[in-house]
């Protein structure tokens, strides 16, 4: 859980990083000098960011590594205890520490805002109250009403507080009338906006993913929009652009009190004055074309980059690694005897992302209790088909299984689901073990059966010829096409095939073992014709596979 947790925290860095990057470049590029339209694009990037791990279905995926892959005294060796006489050595468990740096981490950084704000709150009622007319105008102008205080204590003007805003002012803003009246008006502005609210969401963003140097960033392009959109209000509504620029470089070194926002960073310094200097106004024409495209490669970018980077969902429930504690006890069913009737069953769902050419196998390892109930499952093997093609993907119980693919995924969960909801008679020597096959075909009906495990499947459900699977009778032949190249060059041979026999008696596929490359198109061809009677299983047709031989004789 860790480990797919860390992985996901990964992912979703990463396409958070693809989009801002993406859409800081475009912005860029497209020169945009309109502040309102600059604040609305880098919210809407941060939105995106934070939505992204909430716009996308975490794909489950299964992982499953058999016993059966192990040797016995490697299973030995790697068993609790000692080894080799020695003790074992603990890994150390990576995943833990990084988890716990990234929490200390926000928990320092939260703890560090809440001192600011405290550090604010303390200020609240510091200095001596603004009382005279010029505050009381700007405040009614603005259609604010915020508590007003001149402070020795702080060298930038400070705003916080939504119910009841406070603005602080340095105390020797009161000999500079001029450039006080363009403060003031900065600062009212951001209380009728309410932006404090905006800030504490964006610094507790902030503190939650310190470890993203992309967000620190993004938060910090929508916070300098933000003061460019209250610049240009204020400007326009003092009308006194260079009080106003003034005002700005008075305050550029001074440190802000955090997490308030700063009247003039410095870094942000040369934006705002270019900005606050030119009198380009962007057209309609060109605000909307800017906000459209940087809203399709926002799109684009967040489709692409969770696309190559998708997180990782809960892995299936269904799946042991190694057997369970009722299987460790249970009988293991070697012949149709053993097998205990099945008294309830319900018929699998076909998945809806299934299309109407695909097929699929699952083999489950079902274990049935003492009561009949199914007390556990374990995934033995799977085969995906794509029409009348070969296996797209395929796994069993002896290769490590991972199923990436959410159309396999969801036939392996219909499967189980199925199996699961099955009542058999209770077994007569306790609790028992077999093979489950479900045959999931998108010409014919789900196919259920139980088999013992002494039964040798393939990946796709097929028995294998050979011990109580007898092979079955051809009904029609071909003879195989000697072809003339191969005849000219005095080449002959045998070619040994395994070909895969469906459940009406007809050859489905097959795939030379050993080859022979003149000839072998000319075996292939000759087999696909041959017609059998159908194997059955229980009273059901099923399909087999076998190995073949044909033979060329030059002669």
């Amino acid at each position: 859980m860790a480990i797919a947790s860390l992985s996901n925290l990964f992912a979703v860095s990463v396409q958070i990083a693809c989009v801002a990057l993406l859409a800081g470049a475009l912005i860029w590029g497209l020169r945009i000098t309109s502040a309102g339209l600059s604040y609305a694009l880098w919210r809407g990037v941060l939105v995106v960011c934070l939505a992204l791990p909430f716009i996308q279905t975490p794909h489950g995926g299964i992982t499953v590594v058999p016993a059966a892959m192990l040797p016995a005294d490697t299973a030995a060796a790697l068993a609790p205890g000692t080894v080799n006489g020695a003790p074992p050595r603990t890994p150390v468990d990576w995943s833990w520490w990084i988890g716990l740096t990234l929490l200390a981490g926000v928990i320092a950084r939260l703890t560090w805002l809440g001192i600011g704000i405290y550090r604010l709150r303390a200020l609240r009622r510091c200095g001596e109250r603004a009382c005279d007319s010029r505050t009381a105008d700007l405040q009614a102008m603005l259609g604010t009403r915020a508590e007003i205080r001149y402070a020795f204590e702080v060298r930038q003007p400070v705003t916080f507080g939504l119910r009841r805003p406070v603005v602080l002012l340095p105390a020797s803003l009161r000999a500079l009338p001029a450039i006080r009246d363009a403060v003031l008006t900065h600062e009212l502005v951001h209380v009728r906006r309410r932006d404090w609210a905006s800030v504490l969401a964006e610094e507790t963003v902030r503190a939650v993913l310190w470890f993203h140097p992309v967000l620190w960033w993004v938060i910090s392009r929508v916070q300098l929009a933000r003061e460019e959109v209250v610049d240009a209000t204020a400007v326009a509504l003092t009308g006194r652009r260079q009080e106003y620029l003034r005002a700005l470089l008075t305050f550029a070194d001074d440190v802000p009190l955090a997490p308030a926002p700063a009247f003039a960073r410095r870094r942000h310094l040369f934006r705002r004055i270019l900005l606050l200097s030119t009198e380009e106004v962007m057209s309609a024409r060109r605000i909307i074309a800017s906000a459209v495209a940087v809203g399709i490669v926002v799109v684009m970018g967040g489709w692409s980059a969770t696309g190559a980077f998708p997180m990782q969902g809960e892995p299936s429930s269904i799946v042991q690694p190694q057997p369970g504690p009722v299987e460790a006890r249970a009988a293991v069913a070697t012949s149709g005897d053993m097998l205990p009737r099945r008294i309830h069953s319900e018929p699998p769902v076909t998945p809806s992302v299934s299309s109407d050419s695909t097929a699929a196998s699952v083999t489950l390892r079902t274990v049935v209790d003492e009561a009949g109930n199914v007390a556990e499952l374990r995934l033995a093997g799977y085969a995906l088909r794509d029409g009348d093609s070969s296996v797209v993907v395929s796994g069993g119980p002896n290769s490590v299984m991972r199923i990436e693919s959410p159309q396999l995924e969801a036939f392996i969960q219909s499967a189980a689901s199925a199996v699961r909801q099955s009542r058999f008679e209770a077994p007569a020597g306790g609790a028992v073990v077999f093979n489950t096959v479900v045959q999931f075909a998108f010409d014919a009906e789900t196919i259920v059966r139980d088999m013992p495990i002494s039964e040798r499947v393939t990946n796709d459900g097929a028995l294998r010829v050979g011990g109580n699977v007898r092979t079955p009778r051809k009904i029609k032949d071909a003879r195989p096409v000697y072809p003339q190249e191969a005849r000219d060059a005095r080449v002959q041979g045998v070619v040994i095939l395994e070909m895969r026999i469906d459940p009406d008696g007809r050859v489905g596929s097959a795939r030379v073992l050993r080859s022979i490359p003149l000839l072998d198109q000319a075996a292939l061809d000759a087999v696909q014709q041959w017609e059998f009677e159908p194997t059955l299983l229980n009273g059901a047709a099923v399909a087999v596979v076998m190995t073949v031989t044909v033979q060329f004789t030059a002669q």
